[in-house]
């Protein structure tokens, strides 16, 4: 998988209902923010402020077709709580973060992962990956290795350990993240897939005929 520049959720972007959105969830002081900056522009912040939400467009290539996908960054402080559970009702993806230095983080991923099951019941089967990240500090480990590969066989959940300072598996985690869109909801890849070949179409110029079998959308 391969992405291209990334654009802010306040550029001249066409919106619709057919982008893809994947969203990176998790408590304060994860590393949500980090993560999704590495896999966004391979760069490292080490500092920065708290998040309200930020969003942010990609177009990812999955196989030999390219996708535009939208990634949140929610809020992780209590504080944010009403823009992080508006987040979580619209994903179609989701990469549920703990620190495993922070035995704290790993309960409240627990919890966040039932609330975003519970968003989505109508749906069944959800799109999610289980994300340990702080994978530099694993000296300072406090969230044993076996007890997150017990509870991940349990839920059946993938799980990846990251490093958003090293750049460790970053991309590998957004990567297994839409294989299992993929696999889960088949459907909405191919929609959106069509949706940007017609718009494609039609920013060309070309308008299909009543006789086509081509669909635009419009």
């Amino acid at each position: 998988m391969s992405v291209g520049d990334a654009l802010p959720f306040d550029v001249n972007w066409e919106r619709d209902d057919h982008r893809i959105t994947l969203c990176v969830v998790g408590s304060g002081g994860v590393g949500k923010s980090c993560v999704t900056v590495r896999y966004l522009k391979d760069e490292f912040v080490e500092y920065y402020d708290p998040t309200i939400e930020e969003s942010y467009f990609k177009e990812v290539e999955c196989g030999t077709r390219t996708y535009d996908v939208e990634i949140i960054d929610t809020a992780g402080q209590d504080e944010f709580a009403d823009h992080r559970n508006s987040a979580l009702a619209q994903g179609d993806g989701f990469l549920v973060l703990f620190a495993i230095n922070s035995p704290y983080s790993w309960q409240e991923l627990k919890e966040l992962r039932e609330r975003i099951v519970r968003e989505h019941e109508d749906k069944g089967e959800l799109p999610m990956v289980i994300v340990g990240n702080k994978k530099d500090l694993d000296s300072h480990r406090q969230v044993p290795f076996d007890d997150i590969v017990d509870y991940c066989r349990s839920i059946q959940c993938p799980f990846i350990e990251t490093s958003a300072k090293t750049g460790l598996n970053i991309t590998e985690a957004f990567q297994l993240l839409i294989e299992q869109v993929k696999l889960v909801n088949p459907t909405i890849l191919e929609e959106q897939w069509h949706y940007k070949i017609a718009n494609q179409k039609m920013r060309n110029g070309h308008i299909p005929s009543r006789s086509s079998k081509e669909c635009c959308i419009l």
